[in-house]
């Protein structure tokens, strides 16, 4: 039996078509518990027109994603969880293939399946695989066995509470299973989502992040046997889940230079650890000058870091529009 959380604030014109999918006859021997964080827009209405016995819903203050997924997980009845955000969907399969797979493989405690990123210009299929890197650290692309989980909960306090604690997670477990099939579909461009937002102060949170993921996994001495991560496990998430996220990928999308640089440099500061970014690793994914680039930034020089990565191609395109080129 499979308890589905789906967390919910704000998504009324997402969340019918969300249930829709989840509320499909062949998804026998599961409930969906539905978390209305404290909507304030037509999401309660939306929901109520939705009735069924697998459907729970449960209203409450807003506290966060972290938070509804928190009080989703206390009132899950099952074995086995599936966590699925109120403005995506799922596919008609998901519950009878995860089912399926509970019974072809009964000792598995984390399932992990691929996904469709959902643009305004397209999709992009996502391949997810059965280990620690690779699995992704988003929670609604895996179905967890209740006692991986215990009684640990997503941290309330920050933004990116899933990057703190999926890892952990997925790093504990002791037999992860791939199920070869896209059973999810994620809103990756949706205005106000937490994921496009670019409030700053949202976005320091990630090296908070960052740093409970890593501390919950060197708590754990099973957690560190080489065979397990790799040797150089935490250079490479600072480097991929931190750095790479917050400073050069979300760091482009802020176009005042003096608010980036604010950004960038107050960035550095929150991480615990920046000595552990690898900038051969930032060279391997973009190359010669978006590494030196971030030398630059991880020493304090941020002017030298900013102009390389976005000083440049805005001269380029001022030379353009003056040459009449675009």
């Amino acid at each position: 039996m499979i308890s589905v959380i789906v967390a919910a604030y704000n998504v009324a014109d997402y969340i019918g078509p969300c249930l829709a999918s989840l509320l499909v006859p062949e998804a026998e021997n599961c409930e969906i518990i539905v978390v209305d964080d404290g909507s304030t827009d037509a999401t309660p209405q939306v929901i109520a027109g939705y009735h069924d016995p697998r459907l729970r819903v449960i209203r409450r203050a807003n506290g966060g994603p972290g938070s509804a997924r928190n009080t989703g997980l206390e009132a899950a009845r099952y074995d086995y969880i599936l966590f699925v955000d109120g403005d995506d969907w799922v596919q008609p399969e998901l519950i009878p293939t995860c089912l399926a797979y509970i019974q072809q493989h009964p000792n598995a405690d984390l399932f992990v399946f691929d996904y469709v990123d959902v643009m305004d210009y397209g999709t992009r299929d996502r391949i997810c695989e059965a280990n620690f890197w690779e699995a992704k650290s988003a929670p609604w692309n895996k179905l967890f066995r209740r006692t991986l989980i215990g009684d640990e909960r997503f941290d309330e306090d920050i933004w990116y509470e899933d990057l703190a604690i999926v890892r952990p997670w997925v790093a504990r477990a002791k037999q992860l299973i791939r199920i070869d099939a896209i059973l999810y579909n994620y809103r990756f461009t949706r205005p106000g989502s937490t994921m496009n937002s670019l409030d700053v102060e949202r976005l320091l949170d990630l090296p908070l992040a960052i740093s409970r993921c890593v501390a919950r996994i060197e708590a754990d001495p099973y957690l560190l046997q080489a065979e397990r991560l790799g040797l150089d496990w935490k250079s490479r998430l600072y480097t991929v889940e931190a750095f790479i996220q917050g400073v050069i990928n979300r760091g482009q999308q802020i176009t005042d230079r003096k608010v980036r640089m604010e950004y960038v440099k107050q960035f550095i500061e929150y991480l615990a650890e920046p000595e552990c970014v690898d900038t051969q690793i930032v060279r391997q994914h973009y190359g010669r000058i978006v590494s030196t680039a971030s030398r630059f930034h991880l020493a304090g020089a941020h002017k030298a870091g900013d102009l390389l990565l976005h000083g440049l191609g805005e001269i380029k395109r001022a030379i353009r529009v003056s040459a009449g080129l675009s």
